[in-house]
């Protein structure tokens, strides 16, 4: 990816009671870590829980030379890679670690790396003594238009995803292109997803510019790249802004997921399917849903699978290498935060570029729709063996 003249953008992110924080994005931003992380603390270390591949591919040795430069010196905690890592067993030990070594308030704690490490590393800031300085930087697409931006934190419990966390916004945001280098295409593919959920969901004008754009997005156009990112972040920062803690316009930001986390579940959180191709996936569900309401048309959802594919991200069960059944993925919606009162809260698309949350939903539809999408997967995979023979 070239990075040729491409300038910094910043994307505030304005709170009630006259709190903000700002969203730095483009390239060597990871030089500027010292820089802000100097008007955080004054202390001569900082906490960093650092992904396992942000050390391999050696972004954090670009942080930890410009935390040396102000003369602050990193405490690492490494943490691996994938959903796994967002568990009890993870932050407890995290935690310990931390508190051994020697803490006090004006700590500030770096999380850097993928949305999972965003999350957990986010709620150890928002635990350890009752709330430390919190600066993020994520290295992966998704995270960057998504998880690093809003503040929610947390891990995972057995019962299900995110149900043990809290909101706790950041100081800063530090989002450096540069990382997207080194990332799998399937995780670019994973990121898009989440960029496609903002113009379903709020703007279709940017959904018209992914629709003709989604493309060199995947394949990592630095322009199409800065302009997706920033208007992904400042979509979210528009809404957080509205609904910080998720009383109303903020669960928009939820299509597709009630679906995806019961994939999720059900896959047991492994790379089986990622989060980004399981929203994917999930949107696709909603559309449906909103057809079978009256409130899409087919021709919305032609256009969103569309859309989807640009960026080369799974768009149906039979692109998922595991036997799923309707009884078991409708219970596991059950197992879903959003649950209010008995019933499922879901985020129906009334054509693209607005949405609207209803606990309405026929769930009879729904174990049907599963159903229907579990045998069109089957036949689909029968058909391809066919033809490879």
């Amino acid at each position: 990816m070239k990075q040729n003249n491409i300038t910094t953008k910043t994307v505030t992110v304005p709170l009630s009671d006259n709190r903000c924080y700002d969203i730095h994005i483009g390239t060597g931003v990871l030089k500027t870590a010292g820089m802000h992380a100097k008007t955080l603390t004054p202390l001569e270390y900082i906490i960093a829980v650092v992904d396992e591949n942000a050390c391999k591919h050696r972004h954090f040795d670009t942080v930890k030379q410009s935390l040396q430069s102000v003369g602050i010196t990193p405490r690492i905690y490494r943490v691996k890679s994938g959903e796994g890592s967002k568990s009890f067993a993870t932050y407890t030990d995290i935690m310990e670690r931390i508190i051994a070594d020697g803490i006090e308030r004006k700590t500030a704690l770096i999380a850097m790396g993928g949305g999972v490490v965003g999350d957990l590393g986010g709620f150890i800031a928002s635990s350890l003594l009752r709330g430390i300085a919190l600066i993020q930087i994520p290295t992966t697409l998704l995270s960057q238009v998504d998880s690093s931006v809003g503040g929610k934190t947390g891990i995972n419990a057995s019962a299900g995803k995110n149900l043990v966390g809290a909101f706790y916004q950041p100081s800063v945001v530090l989002i450096d292109t540069h990382t997207l280098h080194t990332l799998p295409v399937r995780h670019m593919a994973s990121g898009y997803a989440e960029i496609v959920k903002y113009g379903c969901i709020t703007n279709k004008k940017f959904f018209d510019w992914l629709y003709k754009n989604g493309d060199k997005v995947a394949c990592g156009d630095p322009h199409a790249l800065m302009y997706a990112i920033r208007t992904s972040c400042q979509c979210k920062a528009t809404i957080v802004a509205e609904d910080e803690y998720e009383n109303g316009v903020r669960a928009l930001l939820n299509l597709g997921h009630t679906f995806a986390h019961a994939l999720e579940n059900t896959t047991q959180y492994t790379d089986v399917l990622l989060h980004g191709e399981a929203v994917s996936i999930g949107i696709i569900m909603a559309y449906k849903t909103a057809i079978h309401m009256g409130l899409s048309r087919n021709s919305d959802l032609q256009q969103v699978v569309a859309c989807l594919r640009l960026g080369r991200v799974k768009t149906s069960l039979g692109q998922v290498d595991f036997s799923f059944d309707a009884d078991v993925l409708t219970r596991a919606m059950y197992k879903d935060k959003k649950l209010s009162r008995g019933k499922i809260r879901f985020v129906i698309p009334r054509g693209i570029g607005d949405a609207v949350v209803s606990d309405a939903v026929d769930m009879d539809f729904i174990h049907m729709l599963w159903h229907r999408e579990i045998i069109d997967a089957r036949t689909d995979n029968t058909a391809k063996m066919g033809n490879a023979t």
